[in-house]
């Protein structure tokens, strides 16, 4: 974790450069013990606002741990598999419309041998979602990433 704002806008730089150039490569984050893979253009902000997002469920929800926590749009699972890592949640279930970001949750499921804590779906919005997965807790954070605010790479 990044010891003050200036490194972490550092590496927000960097990261986003990796993107431009190289959107399909694969990277591993790490949170908590917890490698998450992941393709450089599959990451909307999750890897930086992971981290602030738990503190702010630690600081305003009540009853923790809970026993289930879903993420919707999910992509690689950046924010859901920090609340399982921080053990905010005992149970994640992931969801998203993207083929390649679930590759990256079944990746990142299978090297850290969550089997048996996470469950994730290939769906658009809930319509895949089982009818007796229930949640405690419900991730809906959308994050515009900040390259996207910037003018296109001139090649």
């Amino acid at each position: 974790m990044a010891e003050s704002l200036g490194e972490v806008s550092r590496w927000s730089v960097l990261h986003r450069a990796a993107r431009w150039l190289a959107p399909n490569r694969a990277l591993n984050w790490r949170y908590a013990g917890v490698d998450v893979s992941y393709r450089a253009g599959l990451d909307g902000g999750g890897t930086f606002l992971a981290q602030y997002f738990v503190r702010a469920v630690r600081r305003h929800y009540e009853r923790l741990p809970v026993k289930s926590a879903f993420e919707w749009c999910s992509g690689p699972g950046f924010i859901g598999f920090s609340l399982l890592a921080d053990g905010i949640c005992e149970h994640l279930c992931l969801a998203d419309i993207n083929p390649g970001a679930l590759d990256c949750v079944r990746r990142t499921v299978s090297r850290n041998r969550l089997q048996d804590r996470v469950s994730y779906y290939l769906s658009d919005n809930f319509k895949a979602i089982p009818d007796d997965e229930q949640f405690d807790l419900i991730e809906l954070l959308q994050f515009e990433p900040l390259a996207s605010l910037l003018p296109p790479l001139q090649r």
